[in-house]
């Protein structure tokens, strides 16, 4: 593995646990990241990720 491809997965990564960590809310994922919610929809896009929805009781994950 590229030093970019390992960069390039630990940002999803780390964008995925912050959203799942704030149940899918961007602007909560986005602070506790240290960027702006336009920051955090251009990685979504740029890493090919949609918004994630949270279920509340059971905290699984569903893609939109």
């Amino acid at each position: 593995m590229s030093l970019a491809q390992a960069r390039e997965a630990a940002e999803r990564q780390a964008i995925e646990l912050a959203l799942l960590r704030h149940r899918g809310r961007l602007g909560d994922a986005a602070h506790e990241l240290g960027i702006s919610r336009v920051t955090l929809y251009r990685l979504l896009s740029a890493h090919g990720m949609r918004h994630i929805e949270v279920d509340a009781p059971t905290e699984h994950a569903t893609r939109v």
